[in-house]
């Protein structure tokens, strides 16, 4: 089990090392680095004004240069077809997330409890200020490996959506989500706490190559396995509360038990 979890950390590790300026030798155009900013709610009120007043979507791109993915999509996102897409259709802004330890409020403020994961990807409706692809979102936490054409069609397809003009949810609709919503706010609570943990052993990692201890492996794996099925988890209870009331029949959630993470209790 220690080798197990000691290869599948450095795995990931030796895939989100610093990889700055290109991945896989593919030039990345300067506006796509990830880059800590002291202005970042500065930066998506001009973009949202600049995406209103030109027709576009407003896609964010929360991530990190140590970050294999997050410079795998900004390498894939220089590329010429990329680059039409983009320049036509949406206001783009890259986000540095550091170590985890920033870009929370960007989220928040979008109606997300947190950030699952780099790069995470948001294509937003400007007016409303509405994520239109939430449902989507998870795959892009592997955005490496992801080929160029799905790029190309995923984001030609939202660059076409429409606003969506929001209808009162019915009450029962309403209950349903609110318990949804608590439920996601609170393991969102726990998964904060281990990015708490992790960022500064995941920094020390990157820049002094110091290696995770056996508890810290531990949380890494645990953390990893919880923000992949949270975004799964929630997609599907929102499907049972639909379900439930378009056939009229009342029913109660069946939330997932993640059970206690190890690092609960060591804040």
């Amino acid at each position: 089990m220690r080798f197990f979890t000691s290869l599948m950390v450095l795995l990931f590790l030796s895939a989100c090392s610093n990889l700055s300026s290109n991945n896989g030798n593919a030039p990345v155009l300067a506006n796509y680095q990830f880059s800590p900013s002291e202005h970042v709610m500065q930066e998506i009120d001009k973009k949202i004004v600049k995406a209103k007043a030109e027709n576009k979507k407003l896609l964010l791109v929360l991530g990190a240069q140590w970050c294999h993915d997050s410079t795998g999509l900004a390498a894939k996102f220089s590329q010429d077809a990329m680059q039409e897409i983009l320049t036509e259709n949406y206001q783009t802004l890259f986000i540095d997330v550091g170590y985890y330890q920033r870009g929370f409020d960007v989220v928040s403020r979008f109606n997300m409890p947190i950030y699952y994961g780099t790069p995470t990807v948001m294509v937003i409706e400007p007016e409303t200020e509405t994520i239109i692809n939430e449902d989507s979102m998870q795959q892009w936490l592997s955005a490496d490996s992801i080929e160029q054409t799905v790029y190309q069609q995923y984001f030609a397809q939202f660059a076409q959506v429409k606003a969506i003009q929001e209808k009162p949810l019915s009450p029962q609709l309403e209950a349903y989500y609110q318990q949804i919503n608590d439920f996601s706010t609170q393991q969102a609570q726990r998964l904060k706490k281990a990015y708490q943990i992790l960022g500064p052993v995941l920094a020390r990692y990157v820049e002094h190559k110091e290696q995770f201890s056996d508890e810290n492996e531990k949380i890494w794996s645990q953390a990893r396995k919880l923000r992949y099925n949270i975004q799964t988890d929630i997609i599907s209870l929102k499907q049972q509360a639909l379900n439930a009331v378009n056939q009229q029949k009342p029913i109660k959630l069946k939330f997932p038990d993640y059970g206690q993470f190890s690092w609960e209790g060591n804040l």
